[in-house]
This record gives structure tokens, C-alpha cells and sequence, in this order.
């Protein structure tokens, strides 16, 4: 009779998959959780730990699927619904992301992360207003992220609120003057708003900080 009981085997072919993924295995590993699972059917960690790999390893229907199991297993897993929003954000299936950022915000609303991801998703699916918001609430939370501040700014270019944009474009170089994003937009709204003069310098800087499109338009304009 084995002196070791079916968790004590599952526990052991956990740890085997997390070795693995230690050594960049990913196949190894997902066959070791799978086992781990086939031994203790609820098991929350193997599920979890499966799906972080099959994302990896761009399986990323069959990580959606894992995180859903730990989700179903235990409702408030804050890092499943975390991490199937990110999955989800990477087969572009942004409304569904939106709703489980949405949930990890109403689990615990600290997770400034969370504000930012579902900003960026409700940019994507137009919702610019809501975007706004998360990133704003961002901001809020960590005053000097650069880039929320610079994907508010395009959240507010989209909507054509272009002076607002202006200003957190500015104020991303600001915080940050490797920022080549931020300088491009900012001087393509200068551009638009003003002049090429003023639009002129900020693309400059931008190109010198390796960025093509900045560069592409100072030769298209210039």
C-alpha cells in the first residue's frame, strides 16, 4: 500500500512543473500540472500555474480555459481574473477583458493595474469616456506613470478633445523625456492645433530618440 496520498502526488508533479518552468520547458511543465490535475481534479494552484504557462507558450484559449477553472473553483481568485483579462487583451477580446478588470476592481479597488489595463482595453472598443476615467484614476494612484498619463492623452485625442491631449501628452515628456511616443503626438497636435513650427521640435526630439514615425514625418514635413 503507498505510504503517499493522491495530494501528496499532485503537490509533487506541481513542484516537477514549476522545476520545468524554471528550465523554459513549457511542454514539460503543462504535462506535469495536467497530471497534477487528472490526480486532484480541483486542484486551484496546477490550473492557475497551467494556464500562466499555456499563455507562455501562446495557447492562449487553453490558458483563457484553466484561468475560467480556478475562477469557477474559487469565485474571488483575484489573479485569475487578472491574468484572463491580460490573455483575453492578447486575442483582442477586449469586452470580455474590460469585465474582468472590472472584477478584480470590485474584489479589491487598490489594484491600480487594473485601472490601467481596463483603460487600455476600453480604449480599444472606443469607449473613450471610460478610458478616461481609468486612466485618470490611475493617475491618481501613481501621479508620476508617464504612461497613463500618455494613453489618457490618446483616449482624449480620440474623443478630439485635443487641448486636454495636448497637456497630458506635455506632461508625459515631462515625467519622462525618453517618452518618444508622448513627443510624437505632441507635436503632431501642435501641428494640427498650431503650426509646423511648433510641432517641429517636439517630432525632432522624438526622432532622436530612435522613434520612425517621428522621423518619417519630419522628412514628410519638412
Amino acid at each position: 500500500m503507498s505510504q503517499f496520498t493522491n495530494t501528496d502526488i499532485a503537490i509533487r508533479c506541481l513542484v516537477d512543473g514549476n522545476e520545468k518552468v524554471n528550465k523554459n520547458d513549457l511542454k514539460g511543465a503543462i504535462s506535469s500540472y495536467s497530471k497534477a490535475i487528472s490526480i486532484v481534479p480541483k486542484h486551484v494552484l496546477a490550473y492557475y500555474n497551467r494556464g500562466v504557462v499555456k499563455t507562455k507558450a501562446n495557447d492562449y484559449l487553453g490558458a483563457i480555459s484553466d484561468f475560467s477553472n480556478v475562477i469557477e473553483i474559487t469565485p474571488k481568485n483575484i489573479n485569475a481574473y487578472y491574468h484572463r483579462g491580460l490573455t483575453r487583451v492578447k486575442i483582442n477580446d477586449h469586452c470580455n477583458a474590460v469585465e474582468d478588470f472590472s472584477k478584480v476592481i470590485e474584489i479589491d479597488p487598490s489594484i491600480e493595474n487594473a485601472y490601467y489595463k481596463r483603460g487600455i482595453s476600453r480604449n480599444k472598443i472606443k469607449d473613450y469616456k471610460n478610458a478616461i476615467k481609468d486612466f485618470s484614476r490611475t493617475i491618481e494612484m501613481n501621479p508620476n506613470s508617464a504612461n497613463a498619463y500618455y494613453l489618457r492623452g490618446i483616449s482624449l485625442r480620440d474623443s478630439r478633445d485635443y487641448r486636454k491631449a495636448l497637456t497630458d501628452f506635455s506632461k508625459a515628456s515631462t515625467i519622462d523625456p525618453g517618452h518618444f511616443n508622448a513627443l510624437r503626438e505632441l507635436g503632431s497636435l501642435k501641428y494640427k492645433l498650431y503650426n509646423l513650427n511648433h510641432g517641429f521640435t517636439d517630432w525632432k526630439a522624438a526622432a532622436g530618440l530612435g522613434d520612425q514615425l517621428a522621423a518619417q514625418l519630419l522628412k514628410k514635413y519638412t
